[in-house]
């Protein structure tokens, strides 16, 4: 069995939360009349906000799984390993929150 630092556990609970706000945020906007562009969001969007919602986070969680189980591999013969992406995953996430809610303040 693995021992992940706290760290790292704090990384992955980032992300899941970031996850859960921009789900959030997207259902806040769609129904000030803003449309999701991404496809494969848009077609768990129309099931409903509540498959939605559990669509991102499942496919979200299932990413970030895989990337722990890899975490210790290097990327494409290079010197990073997959561990960095897990750091690196929050950053898209945050970035379209703060977009997000900048949308529905201006709204």
């Amino acid at each position: 069995m693995d021992i992940h630092s706290t760290e790292l556990f704090s990384v992955i609970i980032f992300t899941l939360i970031l996850t859960i706000l921009d789900a959030a945020f997207t259902l806040l906007l769609i129904g000030q009349g803003a449309r999701e562009i991404n496809p494969i969001m848009a077609f768990y969007l129309d099931m409903g906000p509540g498959f939605f919602i559990f669509a991102k986070y499942m496919l979200t969680g299932a990413s970030i799984l895989v990337l722990l189980f890899l975490k210790n591999v290097y990327l494409f013969k290079t010197g990073f390993k997959t561990r960095t992406l897990i750091f690196l995953a929050p950053l898209p996430f945050y970035l379209v929150v703060q977009w997000q809610f900048f949308l529905i303040l201006t709204k």
